[in-house]
């Protein structure tokens, strides 16, 4: 499995499902990191993007 900067695949503590974060780096004026949580089966659990300037 090839790990790049754009996704990970990390162990979830619960149940200990493989699950994939996919996080996209914007430089606009600021930075903007979206961050998406997908599980197993594809689902979306976490979708929220934070701004820093």
């Amino acid at each position: 499995m090839t790990i790049s900067p754009y996704s990970t695949f990390f162990w979830r503590g619960d149940n200990a499902q493989p699950m994939l974060v996919r996080r996209r780096f914007r430089s606009a004026n600021g930075v903007r990191i979206r961050i998406i949580v997908i599980d197993a089966d594809g689902d979306d659990i976490v979708d929220k993007t934070c701004s820093a300037n």
